[in-house]
């Protein structure tokens, strides 16, 4: 039987008393103590009509006497000892609902419903105060405010957790002491009916812009069991970049681009900047950036700063990604709702001073490129016969790829056994300086079960670039009936490698 079942059921006990005892009263003879007198509440005929009527009903007149309201009994007076019987009703009820959860969790059946809660605790704050709206700030500035909250129940009130979303740090729950002291509060303590409770939030507006809110979630042992609270700003940008993503695109590693990143502050303020060089990123080979002033005055101070991108020569292969990080000399902004909180370094450190960034990309290709960058042949079972293909392209117009030699050895000293049953074809690829290499597998032998991995060599042989190598990997299992999303090789008669040529299969 379910847990809901039980409850239903349960539900239905005071009602099947009531109707059982309505019954046994119906069906017992007269007492020796005389009748029960049972009132009847009459409504005063309007009319003649009425009377007549209700007279007829009665099998008499009516007396003013029969019309006076009179007092309903209570539930005691008419059914004596039924509320014992009631009480009794809930306690099993509650006895069995309880019992019905401690079942239920010993056979792994998750159990939800009101564990923890205290219908006598509440968490109290005043209407519309659960929401502090900052309007207006200025981007970077760190907003503080204090809930004022109140243990309002007739029960201790628990609270388990204040937990922020993005962007808003809870700094510290304090509660009323029995001194009346604001103290720290540690979750999970009681706090008795009456104790003021303050909740100190605050909302970093770094990096956004426009509306920004942060909302705090209060568990705990009330019945709503979840208090939102929310803090929201408008955020003005101190500054203006343009662009605020540098993109060189694709480019040769013996390219040479430039790009230039403007920095204007919003609101026309003079300023200084510098290039934070305190990352602990290294900035990427070939990548020079200055930054300058546009019609500084004497102090060095300008509306408008120009930083200037260069990428190359002697750039790496690969992808290159950079923060171009500039600092200035105003400090950042902190916003206090006037609970005291507006001195730097109330939330354990600084605030620091207004920043911009811009995102540097670009990806370097070599001189001879290749894809994918690695092959994987998936999951296959022995004798299951498919191919992949490497495409390699030369981007020098003085070599030619022609047909380099292709071998498949071990990764990283790694044991590999399964060379001999792959097989290699290399082709042009017309109209492009490009070939394919076809790394084509025969069908492992019967037996074999287990993780590969293997570095597939070509020496294509250019002076900057002797030769390609490309990692290839697979899961071989001896009891998978299909591999890498093919059918098995009985009764088909080829499969088709990445190009969707159609390969014979060995006999």
């Amino acid at each position: 039987m379910t847990l809901s079942s039980i409850q239903s059921i349960t539900r239905q006990f005071p009602c099947l008393l009531l109707l059982v005892a309505c019954s046994a009263e119906q069906a017992a003879p007269p007492s020796s103590a005389g009748p029960v007198d049972v009132a009847v509440t009459a409504v005063a005929p309007q009319d003649e009509a009425h009377s007549a009527g209700a007279e007829k009903a009665t099998g008499g007149a009516l007396s003013q006497a029969d019309l006076t309201p009179v007092t309903k009994p209570s539930v005691d007076e008419l059914r004596p000892g039924e509320g014992e019987l009631k009480q009794k009703v809930v306690d099993a009820t509650l006895a069995a609902k309880e019992q019905a959860r401690i079942d239920a969790k010993g056979l792994g059946i998750a159990v939800t419903g009101n564990e923890g809660i205290d219908p006598g605790a509440k968490l109290e704050y005043t209407f519309g105060s659960e929401k502090h709206d900052f309007g207006k700030v200025t981007q970077g500035a760190v907003l503080d405010h204090t809930f004022s909250l109140k243990s309002a129940g007739t029960s201790d009130l628990v609270i388990r957790q204040a937990k922020p979303t993005c962007g808003c740090t809870v700094a510290q729950v304090v509660v009323e002491n029995d001194a009346g002291e604001m103290v720290t509060y540690n979750f999970g303590d009681p706090i008795p009916p009456g104790r003021k409770i303050e909740l100190e939030a605050t909302l970093a507006t770094k990096s956004k812009r426009n509306n920004a809110s942060s909302r705090i979630n209060i568990a705990a042992n009330e019945p709503r069991k979840t208090i939102q609270l929310s803090l929201s700003a408008f955020v003005e940008p101190y500054f203006n970049i343009t662009p605020t993503f540098v993109n060189f695109g694709e480019i040769s590693d013996d390219a040479e681009l430039e790009k230039i990143v403007d920095f204007r502050t919003a609101k026309g303020q003079s300023v200084l900047l510098t290039l934070d060089n305190s990352r602990v990123r290294v900035m990427p080979q070939g990548l020079d950036i200055s930054l300058d002033a546009v019609k500084p005055d004497e102090h060095g101070k300008s509306t408008h700063w120009r930083a200037t991108v260069k990428l190359g020569p002697d750039l790496k292969e690969g992808t290159v990604s950079y923060p171009l990080k500039v600092l200035s000399d105003v400090p950042i902004e902190e916003v206090d709702d006037g609970h005291g909180h507006d001195k730097p370094g109330a939330h354990g450190a600084a605030p620091g001073v207004q920043t911009a960034t811009a995102n540097i990309s670009a990806r370097v290709r070599g001189v001879i490129t290749y894809s994918p960058a690695f092959v994987s042949l998936g999951i296959l079972r022995p004798g299951l016969v498919l191919s992949r293909t490497v495409r390699i392209t030369c981007h020098d117009p003085e070599f030619e790829l022609g047909s380099p030699e292709v071998t498949l050895g071990p990764f990283q000293n790694r044991e590999f056994t399964y060379g001999e049953y792959f097989s290699f074809t290399t082709r042009p690829v017309p109209g492009q300086k490009a070939i394919d290499v076809e790394l084509r597998l025969d069908g492992l032998p019967e037996g074999s079960d287990g993780n590969f991995k293997a570095m597939m060599h070509v020496a294509v042989g250019h002076p900057s670039k002797e030769s390609v190598e490309v990692i290839v990997s697979g899961v071989c299992r001896s009891g998978v009936t299909a591999g890498a999303g093919r059918p098995p090789v009985s009764g088909v008669s080829g499969v088709k490698n990445a190009a969707g040529k159609k390969l014979p299969v060995p006999k």
